[in-house]
């Protein structure tokens, strides 16, 4: 391998696998992705509430002391359980979705009475009120199927950008690269 592969392959190919490893890792794990961002939330508010309880001691203001006081027990519980903030937030999308999904099935029975199209408005709202049932009992299968779907995502991305590099490396080579100006270089 030539010293201008080697510098082709880690200026321009790093960032495509990287994006490639990272997308096969969610996959394989989607829990891992949930989780490294509780972790890093949790940092975040452990940092901010401790910085917000120095802060208020020394300018004594205790309102503020409180409130970052909170802060830092909601960021210390996050790092301690990084998943149940996954089901937190499931749990509140699954109420979010049974609230509004019957909000859509009112909104339809009334709409029939009427006269008006009422199918798709009913049949949406019955969907997302079984959506929302679903996430309250199993909260998890929104943090992995987020997960999953950044995971297949970055796969794609990661595999288009590897191809692109791949592709102009090679038109380059057979072209008469030289003679082109790039902006990059």
């Amino acid at each position: 391998m030539g010293r201008d592969t080697v510098k082709f392959l880690f200026q321009k190919c790093l960032g495509p696998i990287g994006l490639l490893l990272a997308g096969l890792v969610l996959l394989c794990n989607p829990d891992l992705g949930s989780a490294a961002a509780a972790v890093i939330l949790g940092w975040l508010l452990s940092g901010l509430g401790a910085a917000g309880i120095v802060l208020s001691l020394v300018l004594r203001a205790a309102g503020g002391a409180l409130a970052s006081l909170a802060g830092l027990v909601c960021g210390v519980y996050i790092l301690r359980h990084p998943l149940s903030l996954a089901v937190v937030l499931g749990v509140g999308l699954g109420i979010y979705l049974g609230v509004q999904g019957l909000s859509a099935l009112r909104d339809g029975l009334r709409l029939k009475r009427l006269g008006y199209p009422w199918l798709w408005g009913t049949v949406l709202g019955a969907g997302m009120v079984l959506s929302g049932i679903v996430l309250i009992f199993s909260p998890l299968i929104t943090s992995r199927l987020l997960m999953t779907a950044l995971g297949l995502g970055l796969l794609v991305l990661g595999g288009l950008q590897l191809a692109v590099r791949l592709w102009d490396r090679k038109y380059l080579e057979e072209n008469g690269g030289e003679r082109i100006i790039d902006a990059d270089e």
